[in-house]
This record gives structure tokens, sequence and C-alpha cells, in this order.
């Protein structure tokens, strides 16, 4: 039975929503898009920094509803719509070894418990190869939306760790 969404009721806060005909993200008070990214925000401004900060997360959650079928145009991509502007945000190139090796730890993470005794080891010791490797500092974008994605892709914002902690524990040997 068709139900018609009442996209005109406003809450207290702001998601980040998706729309797969526009093929865009936004920032938004109301409910009822395709996707709604679990995390809330106070503001607007908020959303749009965490969108701009971590765009790994929402164009690995583009390529899991997408099946991996983006438009040539977007490849690598994720398009937030804003009230003033359009934002495109750049994210790790798909052809890329550095992204090889990324697939590579999320993967890991996705087929191994967080909890079993080496896999927290393993994925920090995967993790260290790629920043020495690709040259990835601490402290940078590239940095906190890979951390991001692996944080994301491990499943432990339900858990007891929250994200500082996982970072402090990744960025061991890299600082």
């Amino acid at each position: 039975m068709y139900k018609e969404l009442d996209f005109s009721k406003e809450f207290d806060t702001f998601i980040l929503g998706y729309c797969p005909d526009s093929t865009s993200w936004f920032a938004t008070k109301q409910r009822g898009f395709f996707f709604e990214y679990e995390k809330t925000f106070s503001s607007e401004k908020e959303a749009v920094a965490f969108f701009v900060k971590h765009p790994y997360i929402f164009l690995s959650l583009e390529d899991e509803m997408l099946g991996g079928q983006r438009p040539k145009s977007a490849e690598g991509k994720v398009f937030l719509e804003h009230p003033k502007s359009s934002i495109e945000v750049p994210a790790i190139r798909k052809n890329d070894e550095k992204k090889r090796l990324l697939d590579f730890i999320v993967k890991f993470i996705g087929e191994n418990d967080w909890n079993d005794f080496y896999t927290p080891d393993l994925v920090r010791a995967f993790f260290t190869t790629l920043c020495f490797v690709y040259n990835i500092d601490a402290d940078t974008l590239e940095c906190d939306q890979i951390l991001a994605q692996l944080y994301e892709k491990a499943k432990l914002t339900n858990k007891m760790l929250d994200f500082d902690s996982f970072e402090s524990y990744m960025l061991t040997f890299v600082v």
C-alpha cells in the first residue's frame, strides 16, 4: 500500500539523509529519506561539518546502497546539497593502490569480530602500514576519514569503545 510521506514535518535535530534520485545527501530536520545516517546533529552547520570531515563514510554507504553502480561522473565523489550551494567532496580514487589496501582492511574488519583476541592488533598493524607506506600523517583530514570509516565498519558505534579511544589506539605507532 502506498503511503504519502509528510516532508513538511520538522524534528528538533538535523540528520544527513540520502536521496537516490539526485544521488545527493541533505542536512535537514525532515525525515523519510531513502537512507538516513544514524547520527543526529544539533545544527545544520554541525551536520555539514561532519559530512565534509568524513566523506568516505558516505561514499561507502552509497556504494553499499547502489551496489557499486554509481554514475561515472560521480565516481569517487559524494555530494551534499546545501541550501547555499552543492558541496562536492572528493574521496579516495577507486583505482588507487592505497584504496586497495584500505579496502582490504575494511573487508578484514567486516569478516572478523573486533572482540576477537588478535583482531584489534592486526587492524592496527594494517592501518599503521597504510599510514607509513602512503605517508598519511595523524591529525590530517585523510587520516580522520580513514579512521571514521574503520570505526564505522567495525560496528563500534554501539559498543563501549568510543571514537576517541579507537583513534588513540589506532594511532599508537603512527605518532
